[in-house]
């Protein structure tokens, strides 16, 4: 049952809309999160949907508002703003996607949203959980999960960003369609799409002065148009002045806006006003030097590489790999994943048993590359066995006989009746001779046998006296050996068997 339905019939019974829902504007006095202060743009927005209980932030009480969102996040938000757990707590174990396993944490939002028909997925049938999410996209499953519909057009994204500026759904700093959505503009995003719901002047009162602004598809094809213009350094055209002069769009209310992060502009009455921010850009980066793979116990592959030069800062890293060296000019590898600014990088999802080839790159802020690959290196990941056997379990079988379980295939020595020595617990001297040892059960073969279950034949037991039995010289397959501590276990003698 959607939430926002519930809470409308909740309204009507009350007769009077605050009854129902609190504002998102109240005078909050403390900030839920530490790194979002009353001074921030998204403040109110975020802290109504953590009051809404929405979102929970993170453990060390930050929210992260500059943080891309994903696509599996985008959906929690989502389905948890407009559903009760009860109904889509089920879909954890639901298998929808081929990229979406059984229990994770977002599998019962996007299966209960696949099974909604919010989401389609793509057309492998893949949903790519990890992706960061487009404005459209981000508006496209928005819409679907509040129930608003929208038309085919083209492109087929014309129509969705129409329903949502009739709507003033569009947080201001987007300046085109193809931008990503971070943490602080969902934040305004659903808050806009809840109080608009709610009716009546709340939305208004949420926006304040920004209700003389508005997002459009018109404004976005506008901000792209002039994006493209700005990275050609075009700084005094008429095209320009025409995006400043035209109040609607972003910029106006964004006032300075950067150029490849190396100049800045101000919008005017008329004109945009631009300086440089940082040198010329003269030098690309340099190549990647020291390039090193360390395989790791748990499967996975890290890699540490030297810091790259350059005349006007280093940007970032590009960590390029696949399943083939590259030696000549003009291959490339088969994927690449940009790393940002950081000096090492972990893969921990990589296949087991296949190896890999790896290089890297700088990019400086203007895009420049390095000229040449890193020195290429290459690895296997593959989880290495580190833990020791212990004992599961000992019984007494009969009089003679002693059953002993262990967590794992374990190797026995040449002699294996060395491996085992049975004492009573009050009596030291009182010792059982170990006769025989059998894998799996008393008329098993002992020969090749690497099992969990063994069969001790020993001198006869006392009823009732109680034994340690302790284990040494024991190994897994991997060649742990039981430790001390896990070596020992106690049991009660029987004459007839238990």
């Amino acid at each position: 049952m959607k939430k926002f339905s519930f809470l409308i019939f909740v309204f009507l019974l009350a007769g009077s809309f605050n009854l129902a829902y609190s504002s998102p504007t109240p005078p909050y006095p403390i900030a839920t999160f530490k790194d979002v202060n009353s001074s921030h743009k998204y403040f109110e927005a975020i802290e109504f949907i953590a009051n809404k209980k929405i979102v929970s932030g993170y453990s060390d009480k930050t929210y992260k508002p500059d943080l891309l969102l994903n696509r599996a996040e985008l959906l929690k938000i989502l389905i948890e703003a407009n559903y009760e757990p009860a109904d889509y707590a089920a879909y954890d174990q639901v298998d929808c996607f081929e990229d979406v396993p059984i229990g994770q944490w977002f599998t019962k939002y996007i299966c209960s949203a696949k099974a909604a028909r919010i989401i389609n997925g793509y057309r492998d049938n893949t949903f790519r959980p990890d992706e960061n999410i487009t404005l459209v996209e981000t508006l496209k499953i928005a819409l679907k999960s509040f129930g608003y519909n929208y038309y085919n057009s083209s492109p087929w994204y014309k129509n969705i960003v129409k329903q949502a500026e009739a709507r003033y759904f569009i947080p201001l700093d987007f300046v085109g369609f193809d931008e990503h959505v971070n943490r602080g503009q969902i934040a305004d995003l659903l808050t806009r799409m809840l109080v608009y719901g709610y009716g009546g002047n709340e939305l208004s009162e949420y926006l304040g002065e920004k209700q003389n602004y508005n997002v459009t598809y018109d404004t976005l094809m506008l901000g792209e148009y002039v994006e493209g213009i700005m990275k050609k350094q075009m700084k005094t055209s008429d095209d320009l002045a025409t995006a400043c002069y035209y109040q609607q769009t972003p910029y106006a209310l964004k006032q300075s806006v950067e150029i490849n992060d190396c100049s800045s502009c101000v919008c005017t009455s008329s004109n945009w006003e631009c300086t440089s921010t940082c040198t010329e850009d003269t030098l690309v980066p340099s190549d990647v030097d020291n390039l090193q793979l360390k395989t790791l116990d748990d499967g996975s592959i890290k890699l540490s590489w030297d810091k790259a030069l350059d005349d006007i800062g280093i940007k970032g890293y590009q960590v390029h790999y696949g399943k083939s060296s590259v030696k000549d000019a003009g291959q490339d590898y088969d994927t690449y994943i940009d790393v940002a600014n950081v000096l090492e990088y972990t893969f921990d999802k990589l296949t087991e048993g296949v190896k890999y080839y790896f290089s890297v790159i700088a990019y400086d802020s203007k895009g420049s590359e390095s000229v040449s690959w890193a020195t290429e290196v290459s690895g296997i990941p593959q989880k290495v066995d580190t833990q020791s056997p212990t004992i599961l379990s000992t019984k007494s079988i009969d009089s003679t006989h002693v059953g002993i379980t262990f967590s794992e295939s374990v190797v026995l020595s040449a002699d294996p009746t060395q491996n085992f020595e049975i004492v009573a617990v009050t009596e030291s001297s009182v010792v059982l001779k170990i006769l025989e040892v059998k894998a799996g059960s008393s008329t098993a073969s002992l020969e090749n046998a690497s099992d969990t279950d063994y069969v001790i034949l020993t001198t006869s037991e006392q009823e009732d006296r109680t034994y340690t039995i302790t284990v040494s010289g024991v190994k897994d397959e991997a060649g742990n050996e039981i430790e001390v501590g896990s070596d020992m276990s106690i049991l009660k003698g029987t004459l007839t068997g238990n």
